[in-house]
């Protein structure tokens, strides 16, 4: 076997092992907790703006217009998080790299936190495209956004 492709296989190996043991990491009961309650605070923070419409919390459960969002595992970005962390760590986990990976998670927090925000603007004035917003637009913005990210890893560690 060529030493391209060793080196390849070895960065696929470590890559998918990091996936396995970040998103495992992350999806403890204590760290899915955490994030599920750090974004209904930041929702519960986004919808006192809205003091004319309806809308109510419980639990995990928000409540715009009798519409009922339910704030998951899923809604947290825990995959986007572990897929990002996994790609930085198995292809070049230096120092300066990983304060751009830092800075990645961030930029994912917040679009995950604009992912919310437009969910529930949809909720209160457009019910008619929280579907296509929730389906459709959002999936394909983190899938760019990781491209990107991974892109731009890879031509910084160079």
């Amino acid at each position: 076997m060529e030493e391209s492709h060793k080196k390849k296989l070895f960065f696929l190996l470590k890559f998918i092992l990091l996936f396995i043991i970040i998103t495992f990491l992350l999806s403890l009961p204590m760290i899915e907790n955490f994030l599920i309650n750090f974004f209904i605070t930041l929702s519960k923070v986004f919808l006192s703006f809205f003091h004319e419409a309806s809308w109510e919390i419980i639990n995990n459960k928000v409540y715009i217009n009798s519409i009922p969002f339910i704030i998951v595992k899923e809604c947290t970005g825990i995959s986007m998080y572990a897929l990002i962390t996994s790609f930085a760590l198995a292809y070049n986990p230096s120092k300066k790299n990983l304060k751009y990976l830092a800075i990645a998670v961030l930029l994912l927090v917040a679009l995950n936190t604009l992912r919310i925000i437009t969910l529930f603007t949809a909720g209160f004035y457009f019910q008619e495209y929280i579907t296509t917003l929730h389906n459709l637009l959002w999936p394909s913005t983190f899938f760019f956004f990781t491209l990107l990210t991974g892109y731009y890893y890879i031509k910084i560690s160079k």
